[in-house]
């Protein structure tokens, strides 16, 4: 026999992939902002850099690294934010179509939809994984591409004050 807590179980696992789904992309869009403010003042500040490009010469590797790191983590953020599948648990319209609700039983009706919500919260689990996983790499590239650039900033600093 199957109870109401047997589906209230499924349903809740769902939701909560549901909602770790919302906090993944809420995650991504934070991390797109950070590397966009990135790109965005180095696209602003263009000129000053050619201006001043003979003194941040010292530094010049740890910005072309520190520049690289933050152009992967995008790559990364861009492709976890892509457009996925997100698994539902079942079509509406297809099951009032094909399934004969009036006869079906229904401990059998809660066993399909119970299947429905395992098969669904699967299929999503591994997906946020997936997500999970390129954002944190994409966290740690803007980290590296951070402590990059404040290295190239302080070995220019240090090599113009003639501490190199």
């Amino acid at each position: 026999m199957i109870y109401k807590e047997q589906i209230d179980f499924f349903r809740d696992v769902y939701k909560e992939e549901e909602a770790r789904y919302q906090s993944l992309t809420d995650r991504g869009k934070i991390y797109l902002s950070i590397v966009s403010v990135f790109f965005g003042g180095v696209f602003l500040k263009y000129d000053w850099i050619l201006d001043h490009r003979p003194s941040l010469k010292d530094g010049l590797a740890f910005h072309a690294l520190g520049i690289a790191a933050f152009l992967v983590s995008l790559m990364l953020i861009c492709r976890a934010l892509q457009v996925i599948d997100y698994a539902e648990i079942a079509d509406l319209s297809d099951l009032v179509k094909t399934e004969n609700l009036e006869s079906q039983p229904l401990e059998e009706f809660y066993k399909l939809r119970m299947a429905d919500y395992a098969a669904a919260y699967e299929v999503n689990f591994t997906q946020n994984d997936k997500w999970a996983n390129l954002l944190k790499n994409s966290l740690d590239l803007i980290v590296v591409g951070v402590i990059l650039i404040l290295a190239g900033i302080l070995q220019a600093f240090a090599s113009s004050l003639g501490w190199i």
